[in-house]
């Protein structure tokens, strides 16, 4: 069966593909694995938080998924988000705003920190290939 890629789920499978052709391709040719992470934080986070009323798991604390092997957020400021729920809405609310930047302009995910933060009140980062498993981590959660 093929989800349409209007759906959370087959939008989120696409993003991953796109992902992992772009890292493959790289460094080889002259792909930007970053920025395709940005971009798939756009399509594996953002998209189907928005295209859901509830986001998916919300209730999971975030202290028990980085026990599972989850990627933790480092806190720069603000106050921690205790939810799977409450962190996909900060992340959401910030990257959709356009409230994220990258710590250089390398091209190489593993020399790369990327924030994510929400005006003056909340403030994370994460190693570039740390997002991209947290990114994997949350596709699972939308398996159905």
């Amino acid at each position: 069966m093929i989800i349409s890629r209007g759906e959370p789920r087959g939008f989120a499978i696409r993003t991953l593909k796109n992902l992992d052709f772009v890292t493959a391709a790289f460094p080889a040719k002259e792909v930007h694995v970053v920025a395709q992470t940005g971009n798939s934080l756009l399509g594996l986070i953002v998209f189907p938080v928005v295209k859901n009323a509830h986001v998916p798991h919300e209730h999971l604390r975030v202290s028990d998924l980085v026990q599972q092997g989850w990627p933790a957020w480092n806190q720069i400021s603000g106050t921690q988000c205790e939810t799977l729920g409450e962190l996909l809405r900060n992340l959401r609310n910030a990257v959709a705003h356009g409230y994220w930047s990258f710590s250089s302009d390398s091209r190489e995910c593993s020399k790369v920190r990327i924030a994510v933060e929400l005006k003056d009140s909340w403030k994370v980062d994460m190693n570039c290939l740390d997002l991209q498993r947290f990114c994997r981590k949350f596709v699972e959660l939308l398996e159905p």
